[in-house]
């Protein structure tokens, strides 16, 4: 707890439960609930696994600063994908920036292999339960019709 603490800051759970009315699993009960305590574990561990890691403070803080359960499982899949890269003795970096098609990007996590070089992994999960779907379809027509707000008050 102390390692994900650290790594998320103090005032981590009050503005998760402030825009979210609830703490995720791992940080609300730990000690009765078998996986929570497992999620809260592992998380401490990777964190702790990584600690040294190129950037690793950016993602943590990017997961610290914008609270939502989307950015918090990017971030687990990218704090896992760097400590088994790392597990089977390779190097792990997050958020390099490279450039593919003449536009400069930062990549989620890039995997040096001593004979095999760089390998760019991009990390990301498909949600296929209902109330996410809804949600997610929700934020981008919410986000459709601002930006026809926007443009409708530019045309005045």
């Amino acid at each position: 707890m102390g390692q994900v603490r650290k790594a998320l800051g103090e005032g981590w759970p009050q503005r998760w439960s402030v825009r979210l009315g609830t703490l995720p699993a791992f940080a609300q009960d730990p000690a009765s609930d078998a996986f929570a305590f497992a999620q809260l574990l592992e998380t401490g561990l990777r964190l702790h696994s990584l600690a040294g890691t190129l950037r690793l403070r950016s993602v943590v803080r990017q997961w610290s600063s914008h609270v939502e359960v989307i950015g918090m499982r990017h971030a687990w899949i990218q704090l896992e994908v760097a400590a088994l890269a790392r597990f089977l003795g390779a190097a792990a970096e997050f958020e390099t920036p490279f450039r593919l098609s003449g536009a400069e990007r930062p990549a989620d996590v890039v995997i040096t292999v001593e004979d095999a070089g760089k390998i760019i992994a991009e990390c990301f999960s498909i949600y296929s339960d209902q109330n996410t779907r809804e949600s997610m379809a929700y934020d981008q027509d919410f986000g459709f019709r601002l930006s026809m707000i926007a443009l409708d008050v530019r045309a005045l």
